[in-house]
């Protein structure tokens, strides 16, 4: 898929495969890209070696971009715990931000 500016949880272009979770109308949808190969090749098997993670199914991926220069942010908000069951598992690549969870 092709990058798209994005406002929710604040702005950054993203990109999106697998299900997804529409919590507007609180319900999951069918694939409108299917997870690329490399993920299914590469990540999923190193993600599924952590004690969290074993016996998940990943079904959802997300790529999300932020750029300081174009105003990007992240706001602090939950994720719907009732559309995605599964543990959610963040990935950083190349960059020198990190992320803090809360309970």
């Amino acid at each position: 898929p092709k990058w798209k500016p994005s406002s929710f949880n604040g702005r950054h272009n993203g990109k999106r495969w697998g299900v997804h979770c529409n919590l507007r109308e609180r319900n999951v949808t069918s694939a409108e890209h299917d997870m690329p190969s490399f993920f299914a090749e590469v990540i999923f098997p190193k993600l599924l070696h952590l004690a969290p993670m074993k016996g998940c199914i990943p079904n959802e991926a997300n790529a999300i971009e932020y750029r300081k220069s174009l105003g990007h942010y992240l706001v602090d908000h939950v994720d719907n715990r009732q559309l995605s069951k599964e543990p959610i598992a963040n990935l950083s690549l190349a960059g020198s931000c990190y992320m803090t969870f809360k309970s």
